[in-house]
C-alpha cells in the first residue's frame, strides 16, 4: 500500500510524513540505492499525489485536493483583503522621480494627469494602478513635491513602503568637465643703425645725395661771395685796422658758417611693421667737427603679445544619464514675411 511505503521513506528521512485520507492505492516498486526524496516524488507521481511541506513535516494528499485547498486559502485572503480598511500614505521620493517610481511599482506606465481628490490625493498628480497594489488600491504621485500618494490596505502599503525604500537611493554622480583653450602668442625683435657723414674739406663736398651735397656746396660759395665783398669794402674803408697807424680802427671781417645738409648714408632703423607699431628706443651720436658732421644711431624693438581665452565649461550628471556641453555663440538673422501686403521682420538666432 502507498501508505505503507510512505510510513518507510518517513523512517528514513526522519521527517514527519501526514497523509490524508484520501490517500489510497497500491503501488509495486523496487529501488536500489535511491535518496529518499527521490523515492518520494517516485511514488507521489505514480499516483497522482502531491505533497506540502513546512518545517519537517510533509502533508502528502492527492493533487486535486491540494490544489482546492491552496485555491481556498487564497479565496479567504482576498475576502480578508476585501473586508480590510483602506489606508492613506504618503511616501516622499529624496533621490529618485516619484513619477518613474511609480511606473515600476505598477502595470500602467501612462500617467493619467487629471487631478483625483479624496483621500488625501493632490491635484495635478498623475494616477497609476495595479502592480504592487491589492485590486482595491490605488498609487498616484505629485511632481511638485516629488511624492507618492499610495491608498491601500495596511500589509500592501507596507509592502510599498519597503520597496521604495529600496529604490530610493542616491546613485553616484558624474562630473564632466571640458576645457577650450584658444591661445596666441606673437614676438618680434628689430635691430637696425643709421650711418650718415656729410661735410665739405679741401674744397671738396660730400653727403649721402646729390640733392644734399648740391645744398651745402651752395651754402659754402654763398658763405664764400659774402665773405670776399665784406673783405673788399673792408679794404676801401680808410679807417680800416692797422696795427701800426691805427690800432682801434676797423677790424677786418671774418667767413661766416655755412650749412650743411644732414642726411643718411646708411638707413637699416628698426623697421616699424603689422606687429611692431611703436617707435623703436634709439641710441644716437653726432660728431662734429670743421666741416662734416658723422652721425651714428643704433635703434632697437623688441615686443612680445600672448592672448589667451579660456572657457571651463561643466555639469554634473547622474550615472547612465546622458548630459551634453554646448560651447558657442548665437548670431542673429532677420527673416522676412509678407502676408496680405503686411511685411514682417523677425529677428531669429542661430
Amino acid at each position: 500500500p502507498v501508505r505503507t511505503v510512505l510510513q518507510l521513506i518517513a523512517e528514513e528521512s526522519n521527517l514527519n510524513i501526514v497523509a490524508s485520507d484520501t490517500t489510497q492505492g497500491n503501488v509495486t516498486l523496487r529501488l536500489v540505492n535511491v535518496p529518499w526524496d527521490q523515492a518520494l516524488d517516485i511514488v507521489l507521481q505514480a499516483k497522482q499525489l502531491d505533497k506540502r511541506r513546512s518545517g519537517n513535516v510533509v502533508w502528502v494528499a492527492p493533487q486535486a485536493e491540494i490544489a482546492k485547498f491552496e485555491q481556498d486559502k487564497e479565496d479567504a485572503r482576498i475576502a480578508i483583503e476585501n473586508r480590510t480598511e483602506t489606508v492613506t500614505e504618503y511616501i516622499p521620493v529624496s533621490y529618485g522621480n516619484a513619477e518613474d517610481i511609480a511606473k515600476l511599482l505598477t502595470d500602467d506606465s501612462k500617467g493619467n494627469q487629471s487631478g483625483q481628490g479624496g483621500q488625501g490625493a493632490a491635484g495635478g498628480q498623475g494616477q497609476q494602478s495595479r502592480g504592487f497594489l491589492s485590486p482595491r488600491g490605488s498609487l498616484s504621485f505629485d511632481r511638485r513635491t516629488n511624492t507618492l500618494l499610495v491608498i491601500d490596505i495596511p500589509a500592501r502599503v507596507a509592502e510599498i513602503r519597503r520597496l521604495v525604500a529600496t529604490l530610493d537611493k542616491p546613485v553616484d554622480q558624474v562630473l564632466i568637465e571640458a576645457k577650450i583653450v584658444i591661445a596666441t602668442e606673437d614676438f618680434a625683435r628689430e635691430l637696425g643703425a643709421k650711418f650718415g657723414i656729410n661735410g665739405s674739406r679741401d674744397n671738396v663736398t660730400f653727403g649721402n645725395s646729390i640733392t644734399n651735397t648740391t645744398a651745402t656746396r651752395n651754402s659754402i660759395i654763398q658763405r664764400d661771395t659774402t665773405y670776399a665783398n665784406a673783405y673788399n669794402t673792408w679794404l676801401s674803408n680808410p679807417d680800416r685796422y692797422d696795427p701800426v697807424n691805427n690800432p682801434n680802427g676797423v677790424r677786418p671781417p671774418l667767413p661766416g658758417n655755412y650749412t650743411i645738409n644732414k642726411g643718411n648714408n646708411v638707413d637699416l632703423g628698426a623697421a616699424v611693421g603689422s606687429l611692431i607699431t611703436n617707435t623703436p628706443a634709439s641710441l644716437a651720436f653726432t660728431i662734429l667737427n670743421a666741416g662734416y658732421y658723422l652721425d651714428i644711431e643704433l635703434s632697437a624693438m623688441q615686443e612680445e603679445g600672448r592672448g589667451e581665452v579660456i572657457s571651463n565649461p561643466r555639469v554634473v550628471t547622474s550615472n547612465q544619464r546622458e548630459a551634453v556641453i554646448k560651447q558657442g555663440k548665437e548670431i542673429g538673422y532677420v527673416t522676412t514675411n509678407s502676408t496680405g501686403g503686411v511685411v514682417t521682420q523677425t529677428v531669429n538666432f542661430k
